[in-house]
């Protein structure tokens, strides 16, 4: 069962999926959410990784291969 259907499931009639590196769909998407008429809860689903927690791996990782000293 995919998220989306688990959400139809309990009576979730708004429902986008949306990829949160293009800002411009993101935007689009909080925009419609806010002014819809449709009734009840209005859901967001952002499809890829968090840029907060990449660029935190990516530190992480040149901070792992730093220590491991020279090749």
């Amino acid at each position: 069962m995919t998220i989306p259907q688990a959400l139809r499931g309990v009576g979730v009639k708004w429902i986008k999926t949306i990829d949160s590196y293009d800002i411009g769909t993101t935007i689009r998407t909080l925009r419609e959410a806010l002014t819809t008429r449709v009734p009840g809860l209005k859901v967001i689903i952002a499809s890829g990784e968090c840029m907060l927690s990449g660029q935190a791996g990516e530190a992480e990782a040149r901070k792992d291969l730093a220590a491991a000293g020279p090749w």
